[in-house]
């Protein structure tokens, strides 16, 4: 099972209309993520940013904060599960130990999320305090008899493909997703799963960041991270809570 854990959160602000840099907004965001998870900048070896064109300002952001000049740094567009993918990679390259810090960010609207995972060679080494792992991760395709697009088809999918995979359905606590079913009483196979609100803003990270934030408040183990694309596949993402 995948050993890359979540150290940290943080959100922020990103307006356009204010005229300031997008990365003089974006770095006390930054800053105020590697504080909460107590590590030196210049540790990171990589930084994915979804959303947020043009690129230019990334550079500057990377001297700002204070990054290494070596770390790899990747912008990507906004597109339909570029964010949740781009999350499960980070995900199995820790897994399977060519990375070890991994800065995930992405800006969907006035919001920012940034995250931060690490492996557990890391956790030890620089003493940080996990707040969740990411227990597994699942590329998921609807048949040809199913309603494209159907959240609620997705879901039953995804139940059956997580179930396969040798997963305790009953410990799933809480469902997340940008598209939730329209009936969100109709879980189709998560027992004792309840919806975050819908009211969360701010694409798949933010999601991520609310899920386990219920977790902690509620003291539950698992939660799932759901998310879909126009071609009837879709992501889900297991997460622990530590």
């Amino acid at each position: 099972m995948s050993q890359a854990f979540l150290i940290a959160a943080s959100q922020g602000e990103n307006n356009a209309l204010s005229g300031a840099p997008i990365a003089d907004q974006a770095r006390p965001i930054l800053l105020d993520l590697f504080k909460q998870a107590g590590l030196q900048p210049q540790r990171l070896q990589e930084i994915h940013w979804c959303g947020g064109d043009p690129d230019y300002w990334l550079t500057s952001l990377i001297h700002q904060v204070g990054f290494s000049a070596e770390i790899a740094r990747f912008q990507w567009p906004v597109a339909p599960l570029i964010s949740h993918f781009v999350l499960q990679n980070a995900a199995r390259s820790i897994e399977t130990g060519s990375r070890d810090l991994i800065l995930l960010s992405q800006v969907s609207g006035e919001r920012v999320t940034a995250l931060l995972l690490a492996s557990p060679a890391a956790v030890g080494r620089y003493n940080l305090a996990p707040r969740a792992r990411i227990a597994a991760c699942f590329s998921i395709g609807l048949d040809s008899k199913q309603r494209a697009g159907s959240p609620e088809a997705f879901l039953e999918t995804a139940r059956s493909v997580i179930e396969k995979n040798g997963e305790d359905l009953a410990d799933v606590h809480l469902l997340a997703a940008e598209r939730p079913p329209a009936n969100k009483a109709v879980n189709k196979g998560f027992p004792s799963a309840s919806w975050l609100n819908s009211s969360v803003r701010g694409g798949d990270y933010a999601l991520l960041h609310a899920l386990v934030s219920r977790l902690e408040e509620e003291k539950q183990r698992f939660g799932l991270l759901l998310s879909t694309g126009p071609q009837s596949t879709g992501l889900a993402t297991l997460v622990e809570r530590v």
